[in-house]
């Protein structure tokens, strides 16, 4: 069992402004073009990027994190896909 939260890393491929709701925290994505994923890394350095380069100003809200259990994953906007790399820990 995994008994902590975990910081994930998520790849969103999608256009425009999507908004993605993990868990209990809703965060922004702004200006993606689709075919270049921007890739969310929620654990340090705490950070998005999209194409490689820093992309932290296309992010708007918090990063989220995945808790034990189940973590509902919803988005409104075009998103073709979603990936998430859940990064589980244990104590």
């Amino acid at each position: 069992d995994y008994l902590v939260a975990a910081w994930p890393t998520l790849t969103v491929d999608g256009s425009g402004d999507v908004e993605i709701t993990v868990g209990a925290i809703t965060f922004q994505l702004n200006d993606l073009v689709s075919g270049t994923p921007a890739v969310v890394y929620c654990d340090d350095p705490r950070e998005c990027k999209i194409d490689g380069a820093l992309a932290n100003d296309q992010m708007v809200g918090a990063f989220p994190s995945l808790v034990p259990g189940e973590n509902a994953i919803s988005w409104v906007g075009t998103v073709s896909s979603i990936v998430v790399s859940p990064n589980w820990r244990t104590l």
